[in-house]
């Protein structure tokens, strides 16, 4: 999922693929195991905020499937060799370009 929008956020079903994520938004990663919420790096506030009160949502309610025991955040060039990060990427098909 991804939220678009700089004052009204929008909430759109994307493909989970590394090609899908962009530095201006917001992003939920949602599996059986794992909630991720991943922030680009200009991602404003409003879209953050949205997004994580939707991942822990989410998270709480056992939506989508998803049992995962915790949201794991991530942003964009923040502690990108963490086992978060590492599990992120690999779902996501490996880490290749994206805008």
């Amino acid at each position: 999922m991804k939220s678009v929008c700089r004052r009204h956020v929008q909430v759109r079903l994307v493909e989970p693929v590394a090609g899908s994520l962009n530095s201006g938004d917001c992003f939920l990663l949602i599996t059986p195991k794992h909630c991720f919420m991943w922030s680009g790096e200009f991602a404003n506030v409003i879209e953050k905020a949205k997004t994580s009160e939707m991942a822990s949502f989410i998270q709480a309610k056992r939506d989508m499937g998803c049992k995962a025991p915790q949201v794991s955040t991530l942003e964009e060039g923040i502690n990108t060799d963490s086992r978060w990060a590492k599990e992120f990427w690999t779902l996501l098909g490996g880490k290749t370009k994206y805008i």
